[in-house]
This record gives structure tokens, sequence and C-alpha cells, in this order.
């Protein structure tokens, strides 16, 4: 039996920068120099700007986006909501406790559909 593929589908994306930020975390085969072998993309889904983070553990990612979000959330920008696949290396306590205490909305899709978690993930 085969999937049934997604058809490209116009969706609404947002018009203000920093509105929404989607999130996933990728894993590189070899070992940096610096002892680096993950990273964590996070795109702003309006001006389609991405930053990269070097990770040496899967459970640095929390730290990385909270840190992130706080840096975006002093300058100014007002972030909605911010999103990533189901991977549990980033949704835990601690960050869902920081966006609640700043009125973030989290979303989550369904874990390897690029289809559904934007470009984020289809750059993975």
């Amino acid at each position: 039996m085969k999937r049934m593929s997604y058809k490209k589908v116009k969706t609404a994306r947002s018009k203000r920068p920093y509105q929404k930020l989607m999130s996933d975390m990728c894993y590189v085969n070899e070992l940096t120099y610096d002892g680096f072998k993950h990273f964590q993309l996070v795109q702003d889904e309006a001006t389609r700007y991405v930053w990269g983070f070097l990770l040496k553990r899967k459970d640095q990612s929390d730290d990385v986006v909270i840190k992130h979000i706080a840096w975006l959330l002093a300058q100014g920008h007002r972030i909605e909501v911010i999103g990533s696949d189901k991977g549990r290396e980033l949704l835990n306590n601690n960050l869902k406790a920081f966006l609640r205490a700043r009125g973030i909305e989290w979303t989550s899709t369904n874990a390897y559909s690029p289809e559904e978690n934007g470009l984020v993930e289809q750059m993975n």
C-alpha cells in the first residue's frame, strides 16, 4: 500500500515578520571538529529567514530556542506562534513554561511531514 502524496496547496502564510516561527532539529552524520553532531533550525514564516544553531546533544535544543526567542523579544519583536514537528527533543516543561509566560502559542505537526511542517522541515 502506497501513501497518498500531498497536493501543493497555497496556505495562508503569516504576513508580519516574527509572527510565526517554525523550528526543526537535524542530525549530521559526521562529527565536527568541535564535537557538534546536531543543528537546530528556526525559521520566520513571513520573511523565510533562517537561523541555525549547532548542538552537541539533542537535549540542548530547548535552551537554544528559549535563548533565541528571548533575544528576539528583547529586540521588540512580537512572536505569536512557534511550531515544530512532534519531536520530543524540543517540547518539554521548561519550554512550555517559557512560552506560556510570554503568551506564545505552541503548535505541532506530524513528525517527518514536510508538507505540514513547512519550509523548515523541507530544508532538513
